[in-house]
Parts: structure tokens; C-alpha cells; sequence
């Protein structure tokens, strides 16, 4: 459903709740769709933080544009990092935040306040994985930095069948 039609990600995620359903809660499916959405994008972010290293160490020199590309990919990245960090070290939950903000406000509406310990629930199920469970937290953190290695290796064999001699590092970086 997330490649092979214009809704991606949002029907995919829907589909993939609606799937895990019959084996388990709502609450409990969608947080595990959550908790690997989080786990994928920690992956692209060490991938990607890793491939910018890669490039200014073989590349060296770059022109004043690349280099403010570069070092924006680079902070927003270690932003999400440093904020993933904090949401977990100090049990800030966003999602309970923003609801409290909005309903001390009078904005929140009532779809939402009907719905609203759910919603937390949701999320306070998202933050137990690493609490609670961190052996599987790092083994599927593990898993998805594979999935990396792999999808390395495909862009690796690719170039090579094209007629080109990348090498394991242009393949990373590439990939990256």
C-alpha cells in the first residue's frame, strides 16, 4: 500500500494498524507501526550522518553551497537525534504536551477530548518499548541498520552491472 499507491505512508500505516489489529488492540497496533516508523527514521538519520562524513572525508573540498546543504542535513538530523534523546531521558511525552496546551486553551476539539486518554495511551505504549523492552529496542534498531547494509550492497551491484566500479564507499554514500 505505501509503494504501490499515491496515499503512502498514510494509508500504509492505516493498513498496517488495521492488519495487527486482529492479534492485538488498537493502542498496541498503532504504537508498533509508531515505534517502527521511529526506528526507521533513527537508521536513515545514522545512515545519513555517517554518508556526510564519508563524502567530506573522500570528497574534501566543496563549494560554499555544498557545504551549507551539507551542514543543514546534518543539524536537522542531530536535531531529531538530540530530541529523541530528551523524549526519552526526561519522559517528555509530545503528544500528552500538545493536548494539554490546546485544551487549557478551550482549541482542543471534542473528536479529540473524547479520544484523548487513547491517544495517550498510544503514546505512553510508544515510550515503554524502550523502557521496558530495550534488548528488542536495539535488536530491531539492528535489524534496520541491515536493511541499510543490504539496500548499500543492491545500489553496490547496480552500479557495477551498469558498467561502473564504485566501490563499497561511493555505493555508501550514494545509498546515503
Amino acid at each position: 500500500v505505501n509503494l504501490m499507491t499515491v496515499t503512502g505512508p498514510f494509508l500504509g500505516d492505516a493498513t498496517k494498524v488495521a492488519l495487527l489489529q486482529r492479534k492485538q488492540t488498537i493502542a498496541h497496533s498503532a504504537a508498533a507501526v509508531i515505534v517502527d516508523n521511529i526506528l526507521y527514521y533513527i537508521t536513515v538519520g545514522v545512515l545519513i550522518l555517517s554518508g556526510v562524513g564519508l563524502l567530506v572525508v573522500s570528497v574534501g573540498e566543496f563549494d560554499n553551497a555544498t557545504r551549507y546543504a551539507l551542514g543543514i542535513v546534518v543539524a536537522l538530523v542531530l536535531l531529531m537525534f538530540i530530541g529523541l534523546a530528551a523524549a526519552v531521558k526526561f519522559d517528555i511525552k509530545p503528544v500528552s504536551f500538545v493536548l494539554k496546551r490546546l485544551d487549557r486553551k478551550g482549541l482542543l476539539p471534542k473528536a479529540i477530548t473524547s479520544r484523548r486518554e487513547y491517544i495517550l495511551g498510544i503514546e505512553t505504549n510508544v515510550f515503554s518499548v524502550y523502557h521496558e523492552r530495550p534488548r528488542t529496542f536495539y535488536l530491531l534498531l539492528f535489524i534496520g541498520m541491515l536493511t541499510h547494509a543490504i539496500s548499500v550492497w543492491e545500489v553496490h551491484l547496480v552500479l557495477e552491472m551498469l558498467g561502473f566500479a564504485p566501490g563499497v564507499i561511493k555505493s555508501y554514500i550514494i545509498e546515503s
